[in-house]
């Protein structure tokens, strides 16, 4: 599971699955064809392989935006994916840039639904950026922003599946985590409007099909259809068995219904982030602290108290204290709650 804030969820992960004659598909062929590649590698966490795909896009047609848009996005996706967060400020400088650049082309094309769709990948970068960096404020206005040139894409061309699953996705996230922000008065549930909208475009397969996939499993998880979410995961890991975010998602389905589960599939991604030398603290810490709550959940009080010493023992910095300050204290409240239940 990606660290967001309340205000906003918007991971900007993207899929291929098999196409249909009515499938997104970009103008140019060869474009479309690379960067399916591309984001097929991105999914399973090839992300050299990536980005030479994406580089190669941008090499040969430097008219389409696509392969810069994901060259300054991928690096946000992997520092999301490694629970990196000492962000260097040129991510945010590189997608700025970005986003000046393709205003000025919109006034150029501005009955190209294509440039909008570009414009609203690139502020969706940007949302992501700001949640890992826990600016949440400007997370939700840059959302409002991207779902307004996706919005727009579609009023150009109805059938343009990928900004669909967008702007219902965004529905969904600002349904789900907004619902208590008093101070946000004018922001309705629009969770039940954004599934209509998936569901709708799924057939079409679009660019972010495992995207909207993934959403609708994290709908599912909070209304407490858990075997739905785990039935819709699962049919991911087919194709992108590298994804460890679907394997967060998949521990937090496993959380409401079979606490046992949730703890296998959180263990067997404490031992994949290791195989691949890419376990820290911050990982570590989120991970043994589910895999204690869980064992909370099924009784085993000296395992869950086990998992807190370990994770209270951990020599943590000035940065990993203050990025887990409050899941530090939780784990210390479970810890004081599990000290009294063993005595």
């Amino acid at each position: 599971m990606l660290v967001t804030g309340p205000l906003v969820r918007f991971s900007v992960l993207f899929i291929l699955f098999s196409l249909t004659i009515n499938a997104q598909i970009h103008p140019v062929a060869e474009a479309d064809s690379l960067l399916r590649i591309g984001l097929d590698f991105m999914q399973n966490a090839q992300y050299d392989s990536a980005s030479a795909t994406f580089n190669m896009l941008k090499e040969k047609y430097p008219d389409i935006p696509l392969g810069e848009i994901y060259l300054a996005g991928l690096p946000i996706i992997k520092l999301s994916a490694l629970k990196k967060y000492n962000i260097p400020d040129s991510l945010m400088d590189n997608l700025e840039a970005l986003q000046d650049n393709l205003e000025d082309s919109l006034d150029l094309h501005e009955e190209d639904p294509w440039y909008y769709y570009y414009a609203g990948l690139v502020t969706n970068f940007k949302v992501y950026l700001h949640s890992l960096n826990g600016d949440y404020i400007s997370s939700f206005f840059d959302g409002l922003g991207a779902v307004d040139y996706f919005v727009r894409c579609t009023e150009l061309d109805s059938t343009f599946y990928d900004a669909r699953v967008m702007t219902g996705s965004s529905m969904i996230y600002k349904g789900l985590f907004t619902k208590n922000i008093d101070w946000l008065p004018f922001v309705d549930n629009e969770a039940p409007e954004g599934e209509k909208i998936l569901k709708e475009v799924l057939p079409y397969n679009p660019y972010s099909y495992s995207y909207a996939i993934n959403t609708l499993a994290w709908l599912n998880i909070k209304r407490g259809d858990y075997d739905a979410a785990i039935k819709m995961l699962k049919k991911l890991f087919v194709k992108y068995p590298g994804n460890r975010t679907y394997r967060w998602t998949l521990g937090a389905a496993y959380t409401g219904k079979e606490p046992l589960k949730a703890i296998t599939v959180f263990k067997d991604l404490l031992k994949e982030y290791l195989r691949t030398n890419d376990l820290n603290n911050v990982i570590t810490v989120e991970l043994k602290h589910k895999i204690a709550q869980r064992y909370f959940d099924v009784g085993e009080i000296g395992l869950a108290l086990k998992y807190c010493n370990d994770i209270l023992e951990l020599k943590l910095n000035d940065f990993e204290k203050d990025i887990l300050d409050d899941r530090l204290n939780r784990v210390a409240d479970l810890k004081d709650e599990l000290l009294e239940l063993n005595n």
